[in-house]
């Protein structure tokens, strides 16, 4: 009977102690739908094993027990505005909220929140702009911010010698924020952004973009179906390879490749090798919590709740596991100062109007520091905790930790990267450069080319040389007189000059600089020309009288690629920044030459006199040069990057010109000379022979 007694006294002391115990709830916000990022099963798995912990702790709210009520926001600030409202209605009273899990909702509620007194804590949220205590002073998280992934892709692109990059963005400013800690330390690393892209709706465009500006290293910073149309893209463009890396945020899902835009062999090719930055559940001291437990043992605990599915939001899970354990801490904390200062009330009895337990709560915050699952947490005064930024890369269809980045507070630009298992692997075997190596090679004129060219004009020199001889000879005979052999010696000296330009080019090992080259090369052709054909053309005003007046270098490029190296050909190219006004006054000129000459040509084509008539020489010589300089102004532009080519062609027709112009104005000169002598001589002979006949 004594013992019966005994039973029935422990059974009421127990039943007695278990219904002094107060109901305490936390509200849950958290994304279980939704395209974006439906991590909300496996943040709730993590938060009810704290909770299961704290519950069964008698050091901690040893008088109340601990539940959560949860609602879907499905990452969506209308659908999640729809649900607080809801939670806050409906009983019972929440202390405190556990979320949300998205930034863009997160930002919303946290404006919300201090209207009802409660403080929130994120196990997901890592917007920079939540660090704004002006806007969010009740705010929390155990999530790394992504003001910490700035210095962990600056410390990357250090460590292997990566000094230019591309970001690719969404436009909400939750993503826009990362981009704008990530241009103020590229810039005061001195380091070049070759492109940002703000990626909307039409990934086709800023792909494009990225190809034009040769980008090989690009960040990216973007809901994860709106990344999955951009890879799909990628790969219709081949915006993929071994000479690309691509950085995408840590929280997609590890499974994202399993989408419907494309096929999973054309999405695995774009994202394979790529790396992985944030937030991380490895724990580098792998030490115990504050509950004995361990990392691995809670990732096998989430594993058994999810059935062993790999679900979203399985790197957030230790986040929300001290996101709960802070919460709880803080209310302890608070329910002890409560009772230290004597406010004779309860946290059961908060209410949403209770402005002192939530400044209570507030500073119990700031004082909270314990051993997370994953690392020491603690909270600064804008309401973030230490973080490790974790470094994951895509191989084939999983991903493999190589890494991390220890993010402090007080140090967010120390470049502290730990690898493991071997670091990143790259694809190919070879590190990808974030620039292609451009080696100048200069080009020169070849050597057979010129010798060529050169033993052409010096042909043309000699022709020019023995016409002059001819014609200074025979300067005194009517046939040579009457054609102004003084002037056919001028057209032979411009003839000769112009064939001097020819002898003036950029040859490996040639004894006269390319400024010098450009210079005489346009002093002899302007002279040779004006020479030759103000000559010429003066003849021909002499007979209508008597019947009836700078430089620079400039270096052409043209690419030829390889994989990581282009080689870029150095041409020596003659310009001025004057060349238009000048070419232009120059062609302007010769065109009038020109046509004075077609107009002399015309007004003295009726000269009987053979000896003066030289209207057809003129004609066909002019149709030369017309022809000739149209056929050379198309044909240089279409090779003016080929050096071989522009000074053969050009060679090609200066020669011809000059060497045609002097052939058809001296050579029937010359030969109707040589006729007359040849008649003569012929006379004198049959004279003779009549004579030395009669006698």
């Amino acid at each position: 009977m004594n013992i019966a007694l005994l039973v029935t006294l422990f059974a009421a002391t127990v039943d007695c102690q278990f219904t002094r115990k107060k109901n305490l709830y936390f509200m849950g916000l958290l994304p279980y739908s939704g395209n974006s990022w439906p991590a909300g099963f496996t943040l709730e798995s993590a938060m009810h094993i704290a909770l299961d912990e704290i519950n069964s702790d008698e050091s901690v709210l040893a008088e109340y027990e601990l539940k959560m009520v949860t609602a879907d926001t499905q990452c969506n600030v209308g659908k999640g505005m729809h649900a607080l409202y809801e939670m806050l209605h409906d009983p019972p009273t929440k202390v405190a909220i556990i979320g949300p899990g998205c930034s863009q909702f997160c930002i919303v509620c946290a404006q919300a929140a201090p209207m009802w007194n409660l403080t929130l804590i994120s196990p997901s949220c890592e917007s920079d702009r939540l660090n704004d205590r002006s806007l969010f002073p009740t705010f929390f998280r155990t999530a790394v911010p992504n003001s910490f992934l700035g210095p962990t892709r600056i410390a990357i692109m250090e460590e292997f010698g990566w000094r230019k990059a591309s970001f690719v963005h969404d436009s909400d400013a939750s993503f826009s924020q990362q981009v704008d800690v990530w241009k103020e330390l590229m810039k005061s690393n001195n380091m070049t952004i070759l492109s940002i892209e703000v990626f909307q709706s039409k990934p086709a465009l800023h792909i494009r973009s990225l190809k034009d500006e040769d980008a090989r290293i690009i960040f990216t910073a973007c809901p994860q179906d709106m990344m999955v149309k951009f890879i799909c893209e990628a790969y219709t463009l081949g915006l993929y390879g071994p000479t690309l890396q691509f950085f995408f945020p840590r929280w997609y899902s590890y499974d994202w490749w399993k989408q419907t835009e494309c096929p999973e062999d054309h999405f695995l090719a774009v994202i394979d090798h790529a790396i992985y930055l944030g937030s991380t559940l490895q724990n580098p001291t792998n030490s115990p919590s504050i509950s004995g437990l361990r990392m691995g043992q809670l990732q096998h605990m989430v594993q058994i709740a999810m059935n062993e599915t790999l679900s979203p939001g399985f790197d957030y899970m230790p986040f929300a596991y001290d996101a709960v354990w802070s919460a709880a801490l803080a209310l302890n904390l608070t329910s002890q100062t409560m009772a230290s200062i004597g406010i004779n009330k309860t946290l059961d009895e908060f209410t949403y109007a209770d402005v002192n337990i939530k400044e209570l709560m507030l500073k119990s915050y700031y004082e909270v520091d314990f051993m997370g699952i994953r690392d020491r947490v603690t909270f600064s005064q804008d309401g973030n905790s230490p973080g490790i930024i974790g470094i994951t890369q895509q191989i084939g269809k999983t991903r493999e930790e190589i890494g991390f980045y220890h993010a402090s507070l007080d140090d967010t630009t120390s470049h502290n990267i730990v690898w493991h298992h071997g670091g990143i692997s790259w694809r190919g075997g070879q590190k990808p450069v974030d620039s292609v190596q451009r080696v100048i090679k200069r080009e020169f004129v070849s050597s057979t080319m010129y010798f060529a060219m050169a033993g052409w004009a010096a042909l043309g020199m000699v022709q020019d040389v023995c016409l002059l001889i001819f014609n200074i000879k025979f300067r005194k005979y009517r046939a040579i007189k009457l054609s102004s052999p003084n002037i056919n010696n001028l057209v032979l000296i411009g003839c000769f000059i112009v064939h001097v330009t020819v002898l003036f080019a950029d040859t490996d090992g040639f004894i006269f600089s390319p400024k010098i080259i450009c210079t005489v090369r346009f002093y002899t052709l302007t002279l040779g020309f004006s020479v030759a054909f103000g000559a010429f053309f003066s003849k021909a005003w002499r007979v209508h009288v008597i019947l009836t007046q700078s430089s620079k270098l400039q270096t052409s490029k043209h690419k030829s690629i390889t994989r990581d190296v282009v080689v870029v050909p150095e041409v020596y190219a003659c310009v001025s920044q004057f060349k238009t006004y000048f070419v232009g006054a120059l062609y302007s000129l010769q065109g009038l030459v020109m046509l004075f000459g077609t107009f002399l040509a015309w007004e003295t084509r009726n000269i009987t006199v053979e000896a003066l008539n030289d209207s057809k020489v003129i004609g066909i010589c002019i149709y030369n040069v017309l022809v000739l300089s149209l056929v050379g102004t198309v044909i240089t532009f279409t090779i003016k990057d080929d050096i071989n080519m522009m000074y053969g062609f050009i060679s090609c027709l200066l020669n011809t010109g000059t060497m045609l112009t002097a052939s058809i104005l001296l050579s029937p000169r010359n030969r109707g000379f040589v006729m007359v002598q040849a008649a003569l001589v012929a006379r004198v002979v049959k004279t003779n022979y009549l004579l030395a006949a009669y006698s």
